[in-house]
């Protein structure tokens, strides 16, 4: 039997709750972004965070953290850059981000397997069963 498609804005999400009355870590969970699918909801979100998304500097400067954290992974953790480093090569489609609003919707996109995993670690969220978690 199939649920009703209303059902899901009325879902619960007890991971949030741990956060409020537990004492978790906020970017420790796994919807510390929540879902987006969205430009207009990627905007909303950095609107919520003080960013202009109309300001292309800011907009820049956000992409320079993006391309830091890449070149920072492949210099420490990876084969390329280290030679103790994992034998892992980015997927093309992360190297292919123009706009960091592209990250944010690769990084909350439930249908991306493993695009989703480095996106996810680039913006300093885990999904469940990583170490660590």
């Amino acid at each position: 039997m199939e649920r009703p498609s209303y059902l899901h804005k009325y879902m619960f999400d007890w991971e949030i709750f741990d956060v409020v009355i537990g004492g978790k870590s906020a970017l420790d969970t796994k919807n510390f972004l929540g879902p987006m699918s969205t430009i207009e909801e990627v905007n909303q979100f950095l609107k919520g965070y003080g960013l202009d998304p109309n300001d292309r500097v800011a907009k820049s400067e956000l992409f320079g953290n993006f391309q830091e954290a890449m070149q920072f992974i492949r210099r420490y953790f990876l084969k390329e850059g280290n030679p103790d480093g994992l034998d892992l090569k980015v997927p093309n489609s992360l190297l292919m981000i123009s706009d960091i609003s592209q990250l944010f919707l690769m990084a909350t996109d439930d249908n991306i397997v493993k695009k989703e995993d480095y996106s996810q670690v680039l913006l300093k969220r885990r999904k469940p069963g990583w170490a660590g978690s």
